[in-house]
């Protein structure tokens, strides 16, 4: 437990930089599908983007917290009523938060209205490891708000399982939208 609350305390900005360099060295330093003049500018001005998220994200971190920390001190959801070791309910509760991203995500491809929201991230000229960054702050709050908070009120999941998600997944979402050829 001391290793996961080790993990848990690291500032996700921190590790959000270092994935962003590492794979912008990466995809400068192998080969990629795609090359153009410009490479320094485009994360740059996807960067810009996220700075302006900032704010909004974390107004949105907070009261999300805050909500679900509510939950679990009333009970809500249904983890709560299952007797299971702690890291069984930790291991279902970040399948829950990953299980409900995804549903959620899809919606956003689906429904016309939500659409409008996340084609900004599908808007990007050319795909990058900042790529991820590039998004619209009505989709952050359904995807880092709504979404999780459903996921929290339904299973009974804690903070503790939204942080460990949010370790596990940042990086593999880098990773995503890398212009990088991994071996399959």
């Amino acid at each position: 437990m001391e290793i996961l609350n080790q993990l848990l305390a690291i500032d996700i900005n921190y590790i959000v930089a270092s994935l962003i360099v590492l794979y912008f060295l990466m995809e400068n330093l192998f080969a990629t599908q795609f090359k153009f003049n410009k490479m320094p500018q485009h994360p740059l001005h996807n960067i810009m983007i996220q700075v302006m998220l900032t704010v909004g994200g974390y107004f949105t971190a907070i009261v999300l917290v805050s909500a679900i920390d509510w939950l679990s001190l009333h009970r809500v959801g249904i983890l709560h009523y299952v007797n299971m070791p702690v890291w069984a309910k930790l291991l279902l509760g970040v399948a829950a938060f990953d299980f409900t991203n995804y549903w959620f995500h899809h919606m956003v491809h689906r429904v016309p209205l939500l659409w409008r929201f996340h084609r900004a991230h599908h808007s990007d000229t050319r795909m990058d490891a900042s790529t991820n960054l590039r998004s619209q702050p009505v989709e952050l709050l359904i995807y880092f708000g709504i979404a999780n908070l459903v996921a929290a009120s339904v299973f009974g999941l804690d903070v503790i399982a939204l942080s460990v998600f949010f370790l596990v997944i940042t990086p593999y979402v880098f990773r995503e939208h890398t212009n990088i050829r991994f071996p399959h």
